[in-house]
This record gives structure tokens, C-alpha cells and sequence, in this order.
């Protein structure tokens, strides 16, 4: 039983390292593109990307997730409407 759990966590352990990876290396790449073809430093990137509320960031993020599932559906149902 507690190798079962044990196994589950370091699952969920391993899953969140590379989690928290993909995002800074996608920050990172960002921060990169956004330097070279703007007019904006790497310095003045930061400075803004600071500046950038938790609560935007949360409702962007169920917006994305809300017509991800929206989408979703309605290709189900106009894939089948096809048939």
C-alpha cells in the first residue's frame, strides 16, 4: 500500500519538475523572441512581466481552459454532424 503511494508521488513529483521546466524554458524562449525582434531589453521584459497581476493571469488561463472544452465539443459535434 505504501509503495503504491510511494510510486504515485514521485510520479507526481517527477510530472511537476518537468512542469515548472516547460514553463520557464517557454518564459525563457519568449523573453528571447521578444528581445530580438522588439525594441524591448531583456531588463525591461522582466520589469513588465513583474508588473503583470495574479488575478489577470488566473482568468486568462480558465478562459483558455473554458473554450478549450467549448471547442472541444462543438468539433464532436460538428465531426458527427459530417457523417
Amino acid at each position: 500500500m505504501i509503495c503504491d503511494f510511494m510510486k504515485i508521488f514521485k510520479t507526481l513529483l517527477k510530472f511537476g519538475a518537468f512542469f515548472v521546466l516547460g514553463c520557464a524554458g517557454g518564459l525563457l524562449i519568449a523573453g528571447l523572441m521578444v528581445v530580438m525582434f522588439s525594441d524591448t531589453d531583456f531588463s525591461e521584459f522582466l520589469s513588465i512581466l513583474r508588473s503583470v497581476e495574479l488575478s489577470g493571469v488566473l482568468a486568462a488561463t480558465v478562459v483558455g481552459v473554458a473554450s478549450l472544452i467549448v471547442s472541444f465539443f462543438l468539433l464532436v459535434i460538428v465531426h458527427e454532424a459530417g457523417h
